[in-house]
């Protein structure tokens, strides 16, 4: 365990130097060591801890897709790659939306994050259309995606353990900024920094591997 969380943890270091200094070469050799190096360590600090994650196969599953996704997204300026990647992710997404939604499920919690995704949904579409109309439904799509998995962990909530679903949703508040990010550098509605887009994505898992040991503890 400690071996892969200090290779975890050099990894991701590594990784965000490289994004500091302009170094495509060390960052894509690092990313695709991301996602398998995180989610490896988490579960081995379960067998540590003796902690019996339900359904791991879907949490590999995630972690196969993710890794996918950022080995497709290197290439810059090729749109079938990055529709790849995007795809990649988007399954990823689904995966982890529905193993939230089986580990427990509340009608109540499941419309209220209906209605706490709606806003920044809204804002997020209103941002992309006032630059981007033709490509629009493609981002709307991804960006309700994101709003899926947001509702999926709020719909998993139980006020009996609240902690697990907070850092979850935290992990999807971090993708969500992460990807909207990246899709605004493409429409041109803000600039943000590669090292920015990443260290949040990273973040992101980050929260939601922890809330997978919060769930299963």
């Amino acid at each position: 365990m400690i071996v892969l969380a200090i290779s975890t943890v050099i990894a991701v270091a590594v990784h965000l130097w490289s994004k500091l200094a302009f170094n495509d070469g060390v960052a894509n050799m690092t990313k695709p060591l991301l996602m398998p190096l995180l989610y490896s360590t988490m579960f081995a600090v379960a067998g540590r801890l003796g902690i019996a994650i339900e359904d791991p196969w879907v949490i590999v599953v995630v972690a196969v897709l993710y890794t996918l996704g950022d080995i497709l997204l290197i290439p810059k300026d090729r749109p079938v790659f990055f529709m790849s990647g995007a795809l990649s992710f988007i399954a990823g997404h689904m995966f982890f939306a529905a193993y939230f939604m089986l580990e427990s499920f509340s009608l109540v919690f499941f419309l209220i994050g209906i209605a706490a995704a709606s806003v920044p949904f809204a804002s997020y579409m209103h941002k992309v259309l006032r630059k981007e109309r033709d490509s629009a439904w493609a981002f709307g799509v991804y960006g309700g995606v994101i709003a899926v998995l947001f509702v999926g962990v709020a719909a998993s909530f139980s006020p009996v353990y609240p902690l697990y679903s907070v850092v979850a949703l935290i992990g999807v508040v971090f993708y969500g900024y992460s990807d909207s990010r990246i899709v605004y550098n493409i429409v041109k509605h803000r600039a943000t920094s590669d090292f920015e887009i990443m260290w949040t994505y990273i973040a992101a898992n980050l929260f939601l591997a922890a809330s997978v040991l919060l769930l299963n503890a």
